[in-house]
Protein backbone atom coordinates (compact mmCIF):
# COMPACT_ATOMS: atom_id res chain seq x y z
CA UNK A 1 0.00 0.00 0.00
CA UNK A 2 1.64 2.75 -0.98
CA UNK A 3 0.53 6.34 -0.11
CA UNK A 4 0.83 9.69 -1.43
CA UNK A 5 0.36 12.87 0.46
CA UNK A 6 -0.30 16.08 -0.85
CA UNK A 7 -0.52 19.13 1.72
CA UNK A 8 1.16 22.64 2.76
CA UNK A 9 3.80 21.57 4.37
CA UNK A 10 6.26 23.92 2.85
CA UNK A 11 4.49 27.00 4.07
CA UNK A 12 5.34 28.36 7.69
CA UNK A 13 1.46 28.18 8.77
CA UNK A 14 -0.17 26.00 11.61
CA UNK A 15 -1.63 24.49 8.34
CA UNK A 16 1.51 23.70 6.89
CA UNK A 17 2.62 22.04 10.69
CA UNK A 18 -0.63 20.11 10.57
CA UNK A 19 0.42 18.64 7.32
CA UNK A 20 3.47 17.86 8.44
CA UNK A 21 2.73 16.69 11.21
CA UNK A 22 0.08 14.13 9.87
CA UNK A 23 2.75 12.91 7.38
CA UNK A 24 5.06 12.10 10.04
CA UNK A 25 2.93 10.21 12.22
CA UNK A 26 2.00 7.82 9.36
CA UNK A 27 5.59 7.51 8.39
CA UNK A 28 6.54 6.78 12.51
CA UNK A 29 3.94 3.81 12.09
CA UNK A 30 5.18 2.08 9.70
CA UNK A 31 3.44 3.15 6.38
CA UNK A 32 4.86 3.95 3.40
CA UNK A 33 4.37 7.25 2.28
CA UNK A 34 5.39 9.26 -0.29
CA UNK A 35 4.77 13.31 0.24
CA UNK A 36 4.70 16.41 -2.66
CA UNK A 37 4.34 19.98 -1.20
CA UNK A 38 1.32 22.84 -2.20
CA UNK A 39 3.13 25.79 -2.23
CA UNK A 40 0.69 28.73 -0.83
CA UNK A 41 3.63 31.37 0.50
CA UNK A 42 7.17 32.21 -0.02
CA UNK A 43 8.17 31.37 3.08
CA UNK A 44 10.91 28.66 3.29
CA UNK A 45 10.83 26.71 6.66
CA UNK A 46 13.55 24.38 7.78
CA UNK A 47 12.24 20.88 7.23
CA UNK A 48 12.41 18.00 8.77
CA UNK A 49 15.01 15.46 7.24
CA UNK A 50 12.51 12.45 6.93
CA UNK A 51 10.63 14.89 5.04
CA UNK A 52 12.91 15.09 2.39
CA UNK A 53 13.53 11.84 2.34
CA UNK A 54 9.93 11.22 1.76
CA UNK A 55 9.82 13.94 -1.03
CA UNK A 56 12.74 12.14 -2.85
CA UNK A 57 10.54 8.98 -3.38
CA UNK A 58 8.99 7.81 -6.40
CA UNK A 59 4.70 8.43 -7.04
CA UNK A 60 5.00 5.17 -9.41
CA UNK A 61 2.03 2.72 -8.64
CA UNK A 62 0.43 5.06 -6.02
CA UNK A 63 -2.71 3.47 -4.81
CA UNK A 64 -3.84 6.14 -2.36
CA UNK A 65 -4.34 9.78 -2.24
CA UNK A 66 -4.36 11.93 0.51
CA UNK A 67 -5.17 16.00 -0.44
CA UNK A 68 -4.72 17.78 2.09
CA UNK A 69 -5.66 21.25 0.59
CA UNK A 70 -9.09 24.19 0.64
CA UNK A 71 -11.88 21.76 -1.24
CA UNK A 72 -11.71 24.37 -4.66
CA UNK A 73 -8.49 22.24 -5.21
CA UNK A 74 -9.56 18.79 -4.35
CA UNK A 75 -9.37 16.64 -7.76
CA UNK A 76 -10.32 13.00 -8.35
CA UNK A 77 -8.11 10.87 -9.95
CA UNK A 78 -9.58 7.45 -11.14
CA UNK A 79 -6.38 5.93 -11.63
CA UNK A 80 -5.67 5.62 -7.78
CA UNK A 81 -7.64 3.18 -5.97
CA UNK A 82 -8.56 5.55 -2.84
CA UNK A 83 -8.67 9.26 -3.07
CA UNK A 84 -9.16 11.00 0.32
CA UNK A 85 -9.96 14.40 1.20
CA UNK A 86 -8.63 16.42 4.41
CA UNK A 87 -9.65 20.15 5.13
CA UNK A 88 -11.20 21.97 7.99
CA UNK A 89 -14.16 24.49 8.72
CA UNK A 90 -13.93 27.35 10.75
CA UNK A 91 -17.61 28.60 10.54
CA UNK A 92 -20.62 26.28 10.85
CA UNK A 93 -21.12 26.80 7.17
CA UNK A 94 -19.67 26.77 3.24
CA UNK A 95 -20.63 30.58 2.43
CA UNK A 96 -21.22 30.97 -0.89
CA UNK A 97 -18.60 28.80 -2.29
CA UNK A 98 -18.34 26.06 -4.44
CA UNK A 99 -16.64 24.11 -1.79
CA UNK A 100 -19.16 21.11 -1.73
CA UNK A 101 -19.53 20.42 -5.38
CA UNK A 102 -15.99 19.50 -5.00
CA UNK A 103 -15.86 17.78 -1.79
CA UNK A 104 -18.67 15.82 -3.13
CA UNK A 105 -16.23 14.56 -5.93
CA UNK A 106 -13.84 12.82 -3.49
CA UNK A 107 -15.32 9.27 -2.16
CA UNK A 108 -14.04 9.73 1.49
CA UNK A 109 -13.64 12.64 3.80
CA UNK A 110 -11.31 12.56 6.93
CA UNK A 111 -11.68 15.60 9.72
CA UNK A 112 -10.14 16.43 12.83
CA UNK A 113 -13.12 16.84 14.97
CA UNK A 114 -16.36 15.24 15.78
CA UNK A 115 -17.91 19.42 15.64
CA UNK A 116 -16.63 19.42 11.64
CA UNK A 117 -18.07 16.21 10.87
CA UNK A 118 -21.51 16.77 12.24
CA UNK A 119 -21.25 19.65 10.21
CA UNK A 120 -20.41 17.94 6.96
CA UNK A 121 -22.87 15.37 7.69
CA UNK A 122 -25.53 17.94 6.93
CA UNK A 123 -24.56 18.34 3.31
CA UNK A 124 -23.34 14.51 2.25
CA UNK A 125 -23.44 11.19 2.92
CA UNK A 126 -20.02 10.35 1.92
CA UNK A 127 -17.70 8.29 4.79
CA UNK A 128 -16.44 10.56 6.78
CA UNK A 129 -13.27 9.91 9.60
CA UNK A 130 -11.90 11.66 12.71
CA UNK A 131 -8.33 12.11 12.25
CA UNK A 132 -6.94 14.49 14.89
CA UNK A 133 -3.84 16.76 14.36
CA UNK A 134 -0.88 15.22 15.56
CA UNK A 135 1.99 16.84 17.90
CA UNK A 136 5.53 15.30 19.00
CA UNK A 137 5.26 14.61 22.32
CA UNK A 138 9.16 14.61 23.05
CA UNK A 139 9.43 18.24 22.29
CA UNK A 140 7.07 18.79 25.01
CA UNK A 141 9.22 16.74 27.47
CA UNK A 142 12.30 18.97 27.10
CA UNK A 143 12.92 22.02 29.04
CA UNK A 144 12.30 25.44 27.62
CA UNK A 145 14.20 28.37 29.47
CA UNK A 146 11.62 31.50 29.38
CA UNK A 147 13.09 34.27 27.27
CA UNK A 148 14.98 36.59 29.75
CA UNK A 149 12.79 39.97 29.23
CA UNK A 150 13.04 41.67 32.39
CA UNK A 151 9.55 43.15 32.91
CA UNK A 152 7.82 40.17 32.64
CA UNK A 153 9.59 38.94 35.80
CA UNK A 154 7.04 38.74 39.05
CA UNK A 155 4.12 38.95 36.42
CA UNK A 156 0.91 37.25 35.72
CA UNK A 157 1.64 36.93 32.06
CA UNK A 158 -0.97 36.07 29.04
CA UNK A 159 -0.16 35.20 25.40
CA UNK A 160 -2.08 35.27 22.26
CA UNK A 161 -0.70 34.07 19.34
CA UNK A 162 -2.58 34.09 16.09
CA UNK A 163 -2.22 35.54 12.89
CA UNK A 164 -3.64 39.70 12.40
CA UNK A 165 -7.00 39.22 10.92
CA UNK A 166 -10.48 39.69 12.17
CA UNK A 167 -11.27 36.12 12.78
CA UNK A 168 -8.81 35.98 15.41
CA UNK A 169 -10.54 38.63 17.19
CA UNK A 170 -7.65 40.64 19.11
CA UNK A 171 -10.08 43.43 19.69
CA UNK A 172 -11.90 41.67 21.89
CA UNK A 173 -8.77 41.05 24.09
CA UNK A 174 -7.38 44.28 23.90
CA UNK A 175 -10.77 45.70 25.25
CA UNK A 176 -11.08 43.23 28.08
CA UNK A 177 -7.28 43.12 29.06
CA UNK A 178 -7.42 46.94 29.35
CA UNK A 179 -10.74 47.12 31.28
CA UNK A 180 -9.65 44.60 34.17
CA UNK A 181 -5.87 45.85 34.18
CA UNK A 182 -4.13 49.50 34.37
CA UNK A 183 -0.61 50.19 34.32
CA UNK A 184 -0.28 49.63 37.60
CA UNK A 185 -1.58 45.92 37.92
CA UNK A 186 1.12 42.85 37.82
CA UNK A 187 -0.19 41.70 35.13
CA UNK A 188 1.61 41.32 31.44
CA UNK A 189 -0.34 41.10 27.41
CA UNK A 190 1.86 38.93 24.61
CA UNK A 191 0.99 39.61 21.35
CA UNK A 192 2.42 37.55 18.84
CA UNK A 193 1.09 37.86 15.69
CA UNK A 194 1.90 38.32 11.34
CA UNK A 195 0.11 40.06 8.83
CA UNK A 196 0.32 37.83 5.40
CA UNK A 197 1.47 40.08 2.77
CA UNK A 198 3.56 41.95 4.99
CA UNK A 199 7.47 42.36 6.43
CA UNK A 200 7.68 42.25 10.48
CA UNK A 201 8.16 45.54 10.53
CA UNK A 202 5.40 46.72 8.50
CA UNK A 203 3.41 44.08 10.97
CA UNK A 204 4.50 46.15 13.92
CA UNK A 205 3.23 49.19 12.77
CA UNK A 206 0.00 47.92 11.92
CA UNK A 207 -0.23 45.76 15.19
CA UNK A 208 0.58 49.40 17.10
CA UNK A 209 -1.97 51.20 15.35
CA UNK A 210 -4.76 48.92 15.93
CA UNK A 211 -3.70 48.42 19.26
CA UNK A 212 -3.22 51.93 20.26
CA UNK A 213 -6.95 52.52 18.40
CA UNK A 214 -8.72 50.08 20.50
CA UNK A 215 -7.30 51.84 23.55
CA UNK A 216 -8.54 55.63 22.00
CA UNK A 217 -12.09 53.73 21.87
CA UNK A 218 -12.57 52.34 25.25
CA UNK A 219 -12.17 56.31 26.29
CA UNK A 220 -11.09 54.96 29.90
CA UNK A 221 -7.96 56.92 30.24
CA UNK A 222 -7.22 60.28 28.78
CA UNK A 223 -3.69 59.71 28.70
CA UNK A 224 -2.72 56.40 26.66
CA UNK A 225 -0.05 56.27 29.31
CA UNK A 226 -2.35 55.02 32.02
CA UNK A 227 -2.69 51.74 29.92
CA UNK A 228 -0.70 48.77 30.50
CA UNK A 229 1.22 48.61 27.39
CA UNK A 230 1.22 45.17 25.31
CA UNK A 231 4.32 43.33 24.03
CA UNK A 232 4.40 42.93 20.17
CA UNK A 233 6.17 40.06 18.75
CA UNK A 234 5.76 40.01 14.59
CA UNK A 235 9.29 38.89 13.22
CA UNK A 236 8.52 34.69 13.18
CA UNK A 237 10.11 32.45 15.53
CA UNK A 238 11.76 29.20 14.80
CA UNK A 239 9.99 26.14 17.26
CA UNK A 240 12.30 26.57 19.75
CA UNK A 241 12.01 30.42 20.37
CA UNK A 242 8.40 29.91 20.40
CA UNK A 243 8.38 27.42 22.94
CA UNK A 244 10.46 29.31 24.83
CA UNK A 245 8.00 32.08 24.79
CA UNK A 246 4.67 30.11 25.58
CA UNK A 247 7.19 29.15 28.71
CA UNK A 248 7.07 32.85 29.27
CA UNK A 249 3.60 32.87 30.22
CA UNK A 250 0.96 31.42 32.77
CA UNK A 251 -2.02 31.69 30.31
CA UNK A 252 -2.77 31.41 26.63
CA UNK A 253 -5.99 33.36 25.25
CA UNK A 254 -7.95 31.35 22.08
CA UNK A 255 -11.13 34.27 21.77
CA UNK A 256 -11.48 33.81 18.01
CA UNK A 257 -14.38 33.61 15.87
CA UNK A 258 -13.69 30.35 15.07
CA UNK A 259 -11.19 27.62 14.75
CA UNK A 260 -10.45 24.60 12.45
CA UNK A 261 -8.24 23.17 15.25
CA UNK A 262 -5.83 25.95 17.13
CA UNK A 263 -2.61 24.53 16.97
CA UNK A 264 -0.65 26.85 19.06
CA UNK A 265 -3.47 26.63 21.86
CA UNK A 266 -2.86 22.83 21.81
CA UNK A 267 1.48 23.18 21.85
CA UNK A 268 0.87 25.66 24.63
CA UNK A 269 -1.42 23.13 26.49
CA UNK A 270 1.35 20.33 25.82
CA UNK A 271 3.67 22.60 27.77
CA UNK A 272 1.62 23.35 30.72
CA UNK A 273 0.26 27.19 29.90
CA UNK A 274 -3.32 26.99 30.79
CA UNK A 275 -6.30 28.08 28.62
CA UNK A 276 -8.40 31.19 28.11
CA UNK A 277 -10.89 30.32 25.57
CA UNK A 278 -14.38 29.70 24.18
CA UNK A 279 -15.63 25.85 23.93
CA UNK A 280 -16.88 26.47 20.31
CA UNK A 281 -16.04 24.18 17.83
CA UNK A 282 -13.02 21.83 18.24
CA UNK A 283 -11.48 23.36 20.98
CA UNK A 284 -14.64 22.46 22.88
CA UNK A 285 -13.26 18.54 22.51
CA UNK A 286 -10.33 18.94 24.26
CA UNK A 287 -10.82 22.02 26.85
CA UNK A 288 -13.09 21.99 29.10
CA UNK A 289 -13.30 23.33 32.86
CA UNK A 290 -10.40 20.99 34.15
CA UNK A 291 -7.91 22.22 32.44
CA UNK A 292 -9.50 25.97 31.01
CA UNK A 293 -10.61 28.68 31.80
CA UNK A 294 -13.96 29.09 29.79
CA UNK A 295 -15.18 32.03 28.16
CA UNK A 296 -19.11 32.64 27.33
CA UNK A 297 -19.91 33.41 23.84
CA UNK A 298 -23.13 33.10 21.67
CA UNK A 299 -23.42 32.36 17.67
CA UNK A 300 -23.54 35.39 15.51
CA UNK A 301 -23.23 36.35 11.82
CA UNK A 302 -19.84 36.72 10.26
CA UNK A 303 -19.72 41.04 8.84
CA UNK A 304 -17.44 43.00 6.93
CA UNK A 305 -14.59 39.86 7.49
CA UNK A 306 -12.50 41.33 4.21
CA UNK A 307 -9.04 39.25 5.21
CA UNK A 308 -10.05 35.89 3.15
CA UNK A 309 -10.99 34.15 0.59
CA UNK A 310 -14.14 36.55 -0.78
CA UNK A 311 -16.63 33.31 -0.67
CA UNK A 312 -15.92 32.12 2.95
CA UNK A 313 -17.27 34.05 6.54
CA UNK A 314 -20.05 35.37 4.82
CA UNK A 315 -23.59 36.85 6.41
CA UNK A 316 -25.04 33.57 5.59
CA UNK A 317 -22.36 31.44 7.56
CA UNK A 318 -22.28 30.98 11.75
CA UNK A 319 -19.40 31.31 13.80
CA UNK A 320 -18.81 32.46 17.93
CA UNK A 321 -18.78 36.17 18.87
CA UNK A 322 -17.15 35.59 23.18
CA UNK A 323 -18.25 37.71 25.11
CA UNK A 324 -16.24 40.24 26.23
CA UNK A 325 -17.86 40.57 29.73
CA UNK A 326 -16.88 37.32 30.66
CA UNK A 327 -13.63 37.35 29.07
CA UNK A 328 -12.81 40.18 31.33
CA UNK A 329 -13.88 37.80 34.32
CA UNK A 330 -12.20 35.13 33.18
CA UNK A 331 -8.95 37.20 33.09
CA UNK A 332 -9.01 38.10 36.59
CA UNK A 333 -9.49 34.82 37.98
CA UNK A 334 -6.62 33.35 36.04
CA UNK A 335 -4.53 36.32 37.54
CA UNK A 336 -6.10 35.75 41.24
CA UNK A 337 -5.00 31.82 40.42
CA UNK A 338 -1.54 33.08 39.36
CA UNK A 339 -1.43 35.15 42.43
CA UNK A 340 -2.26 32.50 44.99
CA UNK A 341 -0.32 30.08 43.72
CA UNK A 342 -3.09 27.94 42.41
CA UNK A 343 -1.93 26.73 39.00
CA UNK A 344 -0.66 22.91 39.29
CA UNK A 345 -4.13 21.01 39.10
CA UNK A 346 -4.80 22.73 35.37
CA UNK A 347 -1.39 23.04 34.67
CA UNK A 348 -1.07 19.21 34.65
CA UNK A 349 -4.72 18.62 33.14
CA UNK A 350 -3.43 20.40 30.05
CA UNK A 351 -0.48 18.16 29.22
CA UNK A 352 -2.93 15.08 28.87
CA UNK A 353 -3.79 16.79 25.34
CA UNK A 354 -1.36 14.37 24.05
CA UNK A 355 -2.63 11.28 25.32
CA UNK A 356 -4.60 11.31 22.35
CA UNK A 357 -3.08 13.21 19.95
CA UNK A 358 0.64 11.80 20.34
CA UNK A 359 2.32 11.02 16.62
CA UNK A 360 2.30 7.43 17.68
CA UNK A 361 -2.06 7.46 18.17
CA UNK A 362 -2.72 9.62 15.16
CA UNK A 363 -0.48 7.45 12.93
CA UNK A 364 -2.26 4.46 14.36
CA UNK A 365 -5.43 5.48 13.56
CA UNK A 366 -4.31 6.62 9.94
CA UNK A 367 -3.09 2.70 9.58
CA UNK A 368 -6.51 1.74 10.84
CA UNK A 369 -8.86 3.45 8.72
CA UNK A 370 -6.67 2.79 5.49
CA UNK A 371 -6.23 -1.12 6.24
Amino acid sequence: MKILWIGPYRDTTGWAQASLSYILAADLVGLNIVCRPIKLNDNKPDLPERIKELESKSTDNIDICIQHCLPHHFIYDNRIKRNICLFVLETEGLGTSNWLQHIKLMPEIWSPSIWQKEILQKYTDKPIHIVPHAFDPIKFALNYEPFPFPHLSGKCVFIWNSEFSQRKNLQALLRAFHTVFDVNSESELIVKTSMLGHSAEQSMEKVKEFCNEIRKGLKTFHNPLLFKPETIITQRLEEQDMYRLYKSAHFIVNISHGEGWNIPLCEAMGLGIIPITTAYGPVGEYCNESNSLIVQHHLDRPFACFDTLQELYTGIDTWSSPNVVDLGNKLKEAYNLWRNNNLTIKQNACKKILDKCSYQQVGNKIKEILQ
